[in-house]
């Protein structure tokens, strides 16, 4: 195997990153210690470890606390990866919690993908110990996937249900699973019926194939579905009630084993429920009629926008889902229509094609109402329609930008 970098280039870049993830998830000082530890150990019964040295320097400004020998290049490409792979296990050992799933997934990324390719050809293999970690750590608590599952999804129901009827919350819940189903085909394993409506019970059942699935996907999911939930609830922004719930219901164990296969509860305070991707693109279409129909006629508008969408077809194949009668042009937003499935279009899809309407339709304007065109936009979209627009990557500041240029 030819080595595109040199043993001592890896090898730093090795120690250099993990001394720095370290320190992201404690401090300078911690970081230090545990891989001069580490390393010091590793030295009795290996010795390219006795090629380097873990030296504290901030008293010298110096932040650079590996010093390696050139010597270590004498060694085979075979046992430095082996000696990594065994400084990375050793790390981790002795990190404990500090070193949880995101840390392995963390440190991978901060590598960048040349040293994790010449590491994965040496035979370490970082996406390996992360999925060994969350079975090591499933090991640990004895808990099967269809067992999380089954209690994640009772600590939504109850949730649920203090907001909504048990029809309503078995509804609700059968439409999250169909949702993050075509995503995670597994989620075929998990049936949630009524069964019986007079004494309001639930049937939920988890089947045993979804324990065959790795346990990264099942976190993904679960990571979606608890998404989806707290949109449906419809609480704001900020608001943490979800998570104090949920965390509450879930236990203590079982949130233990959701951190280790990455899903990340605290990461919900920033969800709110949105609007549809439809209705903002009806919004969209309106605060744009509405700006240009005022300036010159309401038909005139309209056709500005259709001759745009003609425009972007090859573009944007969304397109195909918004239809403009040719006809009754002066009937405004009466004359288009927008079919549902474009709430099925990924965020980023819907987002960019009105970002391109709204700046093609600007750039038709003349100079004096390009000048005022997006400031009259955002009036007319208003505050709580312009926060669902930065959610789907639409910036009318840039926009703006590039048409007055």
């Amino acid at each position: 195997m030819s080595q595109q970098f040199s043993n001592w280039q890896i090898t730093n870049e090795f120690l250099k990153h993990l001394i720095f993830r370290i320190q992201r998830r404690s401090n300078e000082d911690y970081a230090v210690t545990v891989l001069y530890s580490v390393v010091d150990n590793l030295k009795i019964k290996n010795d390219f470890f006795q090629h380097i040295q873990i030296v504290d320097n901030r008293e010298n400004d110096d932040f650079d606390h590996i010093k390696i020998d050139a010597e270590i290049n004498s060694f085979s490409s075979e046992k430095m990866y082996a000696s990594l792979n065994q400084l990375f296990s050793k790390s981790v050992l002795v990190l404990g919690h500090v070193a949880d799933f995101f840390f392995i997934r963390e440190f991978k990324k901060s590598l960048g993908a040349a040293i994790v390719h010449e590491l994965n050809e040496g035979g370490v293999n970082l996406d390996l110990m992360q999925s060994n970690y969350i079975l090591e750590q499933q090991e640990m608590f004895h808990i099967e996937n269809a067992d999380l599952f089954e209690d994640v999804l009772i600590a939504l129901i109850k949730i649920l249900n203090k907001k909504f009827s048990i029809q309503t919350t078995v509804e609700t819940m059968f439409l999250i699973i169909s949702t993050v189903e075509k995503e995670f085909s597994f989620l075929k394993y998990v049936k949630i019926s009524q069964v019986n409506e007079e004494k309001d019970s639930i049937e939920l059942i988890v089947y045993p194939e979804i324990n065959m699935e790795w346990s990264l996907k099942i976190g993904e999911s679960i990571q979606r579905i608890l998404e989806l939930t707290k949109e449906k609830i419809g609480y704001r922004e900020g608001d943490t009630s979800f998570e104090k719930k949920f965390t509450q219901h879930i236990g203590r164990a079982n949130l233990t084993i959701l951190d280790r296969i990455g899903v990340n509860v605290h990461r919900l305070k920033n969800i709110a429920e949105h609007a549809s991707q439809k209705f903002l693109m009806v919004k969209a279409f309106a605060a744009l009629i509405q700006f240009i129909g005022e300036k010159t006629s309401t038909g005139f508008a309209v056709s500005l926008v259709d001759r745009v969408l003609d425009s972007l077809k090859d573009e944007h194949q969304a397109i195909e889902l918004i239809e403009i009668d040719k006809t009754q042009y002066s009937k405004g937003m009466m004359s288009i229509q927008i079919d549902d499935k474009i709430n099925d279009l990924k965020p980023h899809q819907v987002g960019k094609l009105i970002r391109d309407i709204i700046q093609d339709v600007g750039e038709y304007l003349d100079v004096e109402h390009k000048m005022l065109y997006i400031e009259g936009i955002k009036k007319n979209l208003g505050d709580d329609i312009l926060k669902e627009f930065d959610a789907l990557g639409i910036n009318l500041h840039i926009i703006e930008l590039k048409i007055k240029m």
